[in-house]
């Protein structure tokens, strides 16, 4: 079953998540409070929203227990404030003027009116080929290491002198 169906059915109480955009997004439509365990990434950033809109609670990883975590369900459970925070979240996040599929199709008809295929385009398209790879960027690395590799083969060869003049001292003949 989809993420998406379980959020939005009604017998949902709590959604259990690692903070990822979109489970974020989707338990904030439906006005389902969070209890956020983030792992990495942008799941820090995203578990802070959830907290600062109050429409839930933040796990830490490192010091995360069993009682924690039943706890932290129970809060969210329990308290109304979090379940109406949802709902004051999900219904700005679904009062719009225009639906998803309008806008798109009122961008895709803006684009065939306008000519959109010249003025729209990424400027990536604009590139050379040397500007497109990195091409320059890979010799200036290239070069560096060129130079690391030689100074390395420079003092190595001077270290080996030096020991091999400490441990084989030259005998003079007479």
């Amino acid at each position: 079953m989809q993420q998406n169906d379980l959020l939005g059915h009604k017998a949902t109480k709590v959604f259990f998540t690692h903070g990822g955009l979109n489970s974020v997004l989707e338990g904030a439509y439906h006005g389902t409070p969070m209890v956020v365990l983030p792992l990495f990434g942008d799941q820090p950033a995203n578990a802070m929203k959830v907290h600062e809109a109050g429409i839930g609670v933040i796990l830490d990883l490192q010091n995360l227990t069993p009682i924690q975590v039943k706890n932290a369900i129970t809060e969210v459970l329990r308290n109304p404030k979090y379940k109406e925070n949802a709902l004051t979240v999900s219904k700005r996040i679904r009062d719009r003027r225009v639906t998803p599929t309008e806008e798109a199709c009122d961008w895709i008809e803006y684009g065939l009116h306008n000519n959109a295929g010249l003025h729209l385009r990424s400027q990536a398209d604009n590139l050379s080929f040397i500007q497109l790879y990195l091409l320059d960027v890979l010799l200036a690395i290239g070069l560096v290491i060129l130079c690391l590799i030689i100074l390395y083969y420079f003092f190595l060869k001077y270290c080996l002198i030096c020991i091999a003049q400490m441990y084989f001292p030259k005998v003079k003949t007479e």
